[in-house]
């Protein structure tokens, strides 16, 4: 098997596997993202941006990311998922630098990332400030009772 990282378009074809992707690291119910993302795969937007990692055939990771409505050159990275397996080998740190190029290239300002304040999310809020996100602001109970919605900022 190729072990080089290629970072490639998603398609529609890819859905039940990112489907399969996030149940398994559980970061939500892959029926929730399928019905979420159909409609990106129907239009592909120019909004909205959908990568996959892949190491040789395999699926390791993706993001997917949508400009902010009614902001000036903003964008939400809305979910990023690495397999377990090969999370803490670079992936995410790679997929999160390429869409960081891509919004560069397009001359884009902001990107910001929400999380959880649930406790299985500290390992997350850490890399993104190691990855010089700010932590910005902070919902109390968005997610749930409980679980506060934490927002990241990085200027592009």
């Amino acid at each position: 098997m190729n072990d080089k990282l290629k970072i490639r378009a998603a398609s529609g074809e890819d859905l039940d596997t990112l489907s399969s992707l996030v149940e398994k690291v559980e970061l939500m119910p892959g029926d929730m993202l399928a019905q979420s993302m159909a409609p990106y795969f129907d239009t592909k937007p120019d909004n909205e941006i959908c990568m996959i990692a892949q190491m040789g055939t395999e699926t390791i990771g993706f993001y997917y990311a949508r400009q902010e409505e009614m902001a000036h050159n903003v964008w939400n990275m809305l979910i990023i998922a690495v397999d377990r397996d090969n999370q803490s080998k670079g992936i995410g740190r790679a997929l999160i630098a390429h869409l960081e190029q891509t919004l560069r290239d397009q001359n884009q300002r902001i990107l910001i990332i929400d999380t959880s304040s649930d406790g299985q999310f500290i390992k997350t809020q850490k890399f993104y400030q190691d990855l010089g996100f700010e932590r910005t602001a902070t919902i109390p109970d968005f997610w749930t009772d409980g679980e506060d919605k934490i927002t990241y900022y990085k200027r592009l």
